[in-house]
Formats: C-alpha cells, structure tokens, sequence
C-alpha cells in the first residue's frame, strides 16, 4: 500500500518535470528563432505585430500560456474576450504576458477577496477598466484622468482605441 502510494508520487513528480522541462525547451526554441532573425526581418515582424523589436524578444521567451490568466481575469468582470477588439486584446495579452504579479493574480482569482488588490498591480487595469465602463482603481490615477492620459492608438482597420502604455 505504502509502495504503491510512493510509485504514483514519484510518477506524478516525474511527469510534472517533463511538463515543465518541455515548456522551457520550448520557450528556448522560441527564443533562438526569433534571436536568429535578421535585423531587417525582425524589424518587419516586429511592426506588423506593432511592438518594437526588443519587445518581440521578450514574448518569444515567454510560455505560451503567458497570457492566460487574462481570460480568467475578464471572466470575473463580464468581459467577453471575443467582444473585445483584436487590437485591443492582443495589447492586453501582451501585457499579461509580462507581468511579474500572475502569483499573486493566480492567488485573488482563486480566492474571490471582497476588497481585490489586481488593480494596484495589474498592468492591464486601466484597459480593463475603460472596457468594463467603471473608474479605474489604480492608486496613481483616477479612472478619468488614467483615460485621459492614456495614450490613443489606432488598429490596422483604423479604429481608435486607449491604451493605459
């Protein structure tokens, strides 16, 4: 019984090593592709995802599950993902995929906190807000000064939009 115990933890370890151990292989394959791009082809790809090269660096070495916890997030505030414009979703995925905090996102999403701190962390928080309709939350701003202040972008259908960066 304690055997048996013992043989299905270890392949359970033993499997979750794999997982992670294939992701970062991937995330490195990822990377080395994009890294050997030449200047010209990195620029070109760089502007018709519309970030700047350096950037398109970092999110090849990210999992590509970086963005998830998104979905989760505008799941508890009603958002549709797929009402959302593709401009607009794709800027928000990049910052997800980004930030340093999906611990403690991770944490408030499976918790349900009554006073939520995402707003004080989050960097998609002022988009998120101006999608939902409420004042953003954010301790640096209030939501109509964040909207003011942020910086408008246009999408390749030439449709405006505000981005919080």
């Amino acid at each position: 019984m304690v055997h048996d115990k013992l043989t299905n933890l270890l392949a359970t370890a033993w499997h979750q090593l794999a997982v992670v151990t294939d992701r970062l292989w991937q995330r490195r394959v990822s990377a080395n592709e994009v890294q050997q791009l030449d200047p010209q082809e990195m620029r070109c790809l760089a502007q018709d995802l519309g970030i700047p090269a350096g950037e398109l660096r970092i999110l090849a070495a990210k999992d590509k599950n970086a963005a998830d916890l998104l979905a989760r997030r505008m799941e508890t505030l009603g958002l549709d993902t797929a009402r959302v414009d593709s401009a607009v979703m794709r800027d928000l995925q990049r910052c997800c995929s980004k930030c340093k905090d999906k611990g403690r996102c991770v944490h408030e999403l499976e918790d349900h906190p009554r006073d939520p701190l995402w707003p004080k962390y989050c960097p998609n928080e002022q988009t998120l807000a101006a999608l939902t309709g409420e004042p953003s939350r954010a301790p640096s701003q209030s939501g109509a000064t964040a909207l003011k202040s942020a910086k408008p972008r246009s999408t390749v259908s030439g449709r405006r939009y505000v981005a919080p960066f």
